[in-house]
C-alpha cells in the first residue's frame, strides 16, 4: 500500500470521525434548546391557569 493512500485513509476516518463528533453536539444543542422552549412554555402556562383558577375560586367564594 502506498503511503499516499494510507493518509488518504487516515484522514477519511479522522474526517468521519470529526462528524460524528459534530453531529452528537448539534443534537445535544437541539435537545437542549427544545428543553428549555418547553420549560418556559409551560411554565407561563402554568402560570396562567393558576391565575385563572385562583380566579374562579375567588369568585366563587364571593358569591357565597
Amino acid at each position: 500500500m502506498k503511503s499516499g493512500n494510507l493518509i488518504s485513509l487516515v484522514l477519511f476516518f479522522l474526517l468521519r470521525i470529526a462528524l460524528a463528533i459534530l453531529f452528537v453536539c448539534v443534537c445535544v444543542c437541539v435537545c437542549v434548546c427544545v428543553c428549555v422552549w418547553f420549560y418556559i412554555n409551560f411554565r407561563i402556562f402554568l402560570s396562567v391557569l393558576m391565575k385563572n383558577v385562583t380566579g374562579i375560586l375567588i369568585g366563587i367564594v364571593l358569591n357565597l
